[in-house]
């Protein structure tokens, strides 16, 4: 069975543990107050830095996923009869929605075997 060690203080640990506490408190509403006092231009508009974060956030989020298409859809793959309903990306468009540009006014090229 596990004993307290003498040299342990729990009073002195709980005023220690309070104190950090207010501390952390102290620093989270220091931290929401400069989120939104703080500004920075994006696009032409001025957004607090809370707002900044979640467009960063969303932008992350789609860059991944166009990430995960734009591997997906550079490898030649064979397609079986049964599989031909599979909707496929093609790497143009899937490369120019990733660097920003859009590919849906544009007709992609046919190339042989794809």
């Amino acid at each position: 069975m596990p004993r307290p060690s003498p040299d342990f203080d729990v009073g002195a640990a709980r005023e220690e543990l309070k104190r950090l506490e207010l501390r952390r408190r102290k620093l989270n509403a220091a931290i929401q107050q400069a989120n939104f006092q703080h500004r920075v231009e994006h696009a032409g508009d001025s957004l607090t830095l809370s707002e900044a974060l979640d467009v960063r956030k969303g932008l992350n989020e789609a860059i991944g996923e166009l990430h995960s298409q734009l591997v997906g859809s550079a490898w030649q793959r064979v397609i079986y009869k049964e599989d031909r309903k599979e909707p496929r990306l093609r790497e143009g468009f899937v490369d120019a929605s990733l660097r920003g540009g859009t590919a849906y006014n544009r007709p992609l090229p046919r190339q042989a075997g794809v």
